[in-house]
């Protein structure tokens, strides 16, 4: 996977976790966010400096009106888990050919 190679590139220890991530963006971002902290405090599954991988596609299931989308509730997600924790960085990415500032705050 690129997202690999391009963190090995930067001298990361670097793990792919899966290429079929599923599951509600919210709980993704969570559980990414325990792994992020086990990285951390163990070294384990890869030792610091870390780059974690995981590719797939996640969904959101929306009540009301909301608005944003995966990437953004992934990454909120895992940052409440994250807060107070330094040197992590989480980043959700994706496309869908529609790239670019929405009217999501």
């Amino acid at each position: 996977m690129a997202a690999c190679e391009a963190l090995k590139s930067r001298d990361l220890n670097t793990i792919l976790l899966t290429a079929f991530l599923e599951g509600e963006a919210r709980h993704v971002g969570t559980v990414l966010a325990s792994v992020a902290r086990e990285v951390n405090a163990s070294g384990n599954p890869v030792t610091k400096p870390a780059g974690v991988v995981a590719g797939g596609e996640t969904t959101v299931t929306v009540l009301g009106k909301g608005l944003g989308g995966r990437n953004q509730e992934l990454a909120l997600a895992a940052a409440l888990k994250l807060r107070g924790l330094d040197g992590v960085v989480v980043a959700s990415i994706s496309t869908d050919g529609v790239d670019g500032p929405t009217d999501a705050k």
